[in-house]
């Protein structure tokens, strides 16, 4: 064989493998429109093959414009093929695909560590359109599916927004540049609320005008047509939106689920404004519908929804109903108070660990672009100037980054405590229908479940601004001598005046003049959330015993039980171990609520203990021990 021959022999077999290696990019794998004719294809094509990668891919990608109750459908597939046939933009594709997931379903630290993986993976294939929608996922982070703001980090802004039209120019497509309008006008939405109403007008426009030529893209109308109302709505243009919306529904096809939940929603919100009332009762009630069959986790729609069903019971006068609904609107706000909390500390954990991944490899690149620079001068004074410069930048990043962290949390703050305040709303047409009806139970209970907001609205302040204070590391000692038997009565009694609607007896039994040594601020927060976690448990009657005696001369032991419904095993090894090290313990980590948290801080804080037993359908008893009197130790 010549050598001509075996160079060219070798050129075809590396060109080749290349070629495998790289057979098609994120970009290609885009949305369609038809996906019944490619399920089709799937179906008569089950053999493992890169083509079946690829129309896997499209798939479910096409699901995430319009049929997103059908997502992770095909991922594990998606998983295997890319391994078999080691395909890097399948593996890429696979953590977008389960990020955007998880995003929806608002698991937002699994979220940005699938985002992270797949970053990775485009970043080293240099694949413009995976990271054009990576980063536009990340974006988008920040923002609840209604547009609401959840974190203002403007660096942590900034600096995605750049990535993204730096990697759209790179590869401006049709397909990305509709992703590219649908980030843009959730993030203008999500930034700028009802001021954004024009320009949500105009986007939405434009985008629609695109599609237009573009059928291949009619799979975004969907997404396009619901900012457009929104922006109708925010104008006061209720009918425009009424008639957009109505249109949108239009094109659903029945087994889109969560969008057609959506479009309830939003027409039920027209209804309201338009004064449609009976229409308004039947959207309320097929969102609700949907929601309690697939998305029964969903307390934010439940609440908005029950929250418009009320008003058109209110404006048709049917009090009786009103005062049922009252119940639901009550039930699924607490709900989701809680839900909100947890989840909104877990994103804002996941996001600086997020963050500071990202940091880590701009970091890292960022040194070894400078190693190489000063290599070549070889000068040491550069090499000190860069890394005073370098430093002064990390820490003026990080200032900001904690200026940034507590305003949110004051942010978060106020609108936990909207969803509280919506009980109040319509409470007077409601107690004065039950005083021409002269129904005195009904207003007394109606006056207990104000009781119950109210004192469900400063458990969510105290435990909110506890576990800021304790996030910086300075939660308060300033121990007294605390007579613990006045403060154990304090806080019962909170709960016997709210417990209108559960027959549960309190039972307290403590020396007379036995006192604790310890922060008073402090031992109050404990009692009240393990009491609050008791009365909780209660369903919808029992009995809740405080019994506190002197071990010995050194500590008092406070033990709080029920006979409640008691605790799985599985939450109680969760529970143990936040008590035994509650340092390294995060709100929302397999269920843990923010006030068992705080909790466990300021037992160790006030040189305590605590420790948790419960069996199922029997109940469920804390053990606390405190110094009895001041420690004549040195502080350690």
């Amino acid at each position: 064989m010549s050598m001509e021959k075996l160079l060219f022999l070798i050129f075809i077999i590396l060109y080749s493998n290349v070629k495998d290696l790289q057979a098609f990019t994120f970009s290609d794998v885009h949305p369609i429109v038809k996906v019944d004719s490619l399920n089709k294809w799937l179906e008569n094509h089950k053999e493992p093959s890169t083509e079946r990668l690829k129309n896997l891919i499209i798939l479910e990608r096409s699901y995430t414009w319009s049929n997103i109750n059908k997502l992770l459908s095909h991922t594990e597939e998606i998983n295997k093929l890319s391994n078999q046939f080691d395909d890097e933009v399948g593996r890429g594709a696979y953590f977008y695909i389960r990020a955007f997931y998880f995003n929806r379903h608002k698991q937002y630290q699994k979220a940005f560590s699938e985002l992270e993986n797949a970053i990775t993976i485009f970043e080293k294939l240099k694949d413009s359109g995976g990271l054009l929608h990576c980063y536009g996922l990340a974006l988008t982070l920040q923002y609840t599916p209604f547009g609401e703001n959840k974190t203002q980090a403007k660096i942590f802004k900034k600096n995605y927004t750049e990535y993204i039209e730096l990697h759209y120019k790179r590869k401006p497509t049709p397909h990305n540049y509709l992703y590219y309008q649908a980030v843009k006008l959730l993030v203008e939405y999500g930034e700028n609320g009802a001021k954004s109403a024009e320009k949500l007008e105009k986007m939405s426009n434009q985008a629609i005008d695109f599609i237009k030529k573009q059928p291949k893209l009619s799979y975004g109308y969907f997404r396009v047509y619901i900012f457009l109302a929104i922006g109708y709505y925010f104008q006061n243009r209720t009918l425009d939106s009424y008639q957009l919306n109505k249109k949108a529904e239009r094109i659903l096809a029945p087994n889109q689920t969560h969008e057609r939940g959506v479009i309830y929603y939003n027409l039920s919100n027209d209804c309201v404004e338009l004064n449609k009332i009976e229409e308004g009762i039947e959207y309320c009630r097929k969102g609700l519908s949907i929601v309690d069959k697939y998305e029964p986790l969903h307390y934010v729609s439940k609440s908005a929804l029950y929250g418009n069903l009320r008003t058109f019971m209110i404006r048709k006068n049917r009090f009786e109903e009103v005062i049922s609904i009252d119940d639901s609107v009550l039930k699924y706000e607490r709900l989701s108070n809680q839900q909100s909390n947890d989840i909104k500390m877990l994103e804002l954990q996941a996001k600086y660990e997020f963050d500071a991944r990202q940091k880590e490899i701009t970091t890292l690149k960022e040194t070894e672009r400078r190693s190489f620079i000063l290599l070549l001068v070889a000068g040491l004074v550069i090499i000190g100037v860069g890394i005073l410069g370098y430093n002064f930048y990390k820490v003026n990043k990080e200032l900001k980054i904690y200026t940034t962290s507590r305003e949110q949390l004051f942010g978060m703050i106020a609108h936990d405590l909207r969803r509280p305040m919506h009980a109040f709303h319509g409470m007077t047409e409601a107690i004065g229908y039950c005083l021409k009806k002269k129904d005195y139970k009904s207003i007394e209970r109606l006056a207990h479940s104000l009781d119950e907001s109210g004192l469900a609205i400063q458990r969510i302040l105290e435990n909110l601004l506890s576990w800021v204070i304790s996030q910086n590391q300075l939660l308060p000692y300033n121990p007294t001598e605390v007579l613990l038997s006045e403060l154990l009565m304090n806080v019962v009694e909170l709960y016997q005046k709210v417990g209108v609607n559960k027959s549960v007896l309190f039972e307290v039994t403590c020396q007379e003049g036995m006192k604790v040594y310890a922060d008073p601020n402090a031992i109050e927060l404990i009692v009240r959330n393990l009491l609050d976690n008791s009365y909780k448990a209660m369903m919808p009657e029992g009995k809740i015993e405080l019994y506190a005696h002197q071990i010995d001369t050194k500590y008092i032991e406070l033990i709080i039980s029920d006979n409640g419904k008691g605790i799985d095993a599985d939450k109680l090894a969760v529970i143990r171990k936040v008590f035994s090290n509650p340092q390294k313990a995060f709100v929302g980590t397999q269920g843990m609520g923010l006030g068992l948290i705080m909790v466990a801080r300021f037992v160790k804080r006030n040189r305590g203990s605590i420790s948790v037993v419960s069996n199922l359908s029997v109940g469920t008893t804390f053990k606390l021990q405190f110094p009895a009197r001041l420690a004549t130790t040195s502080k350690g």
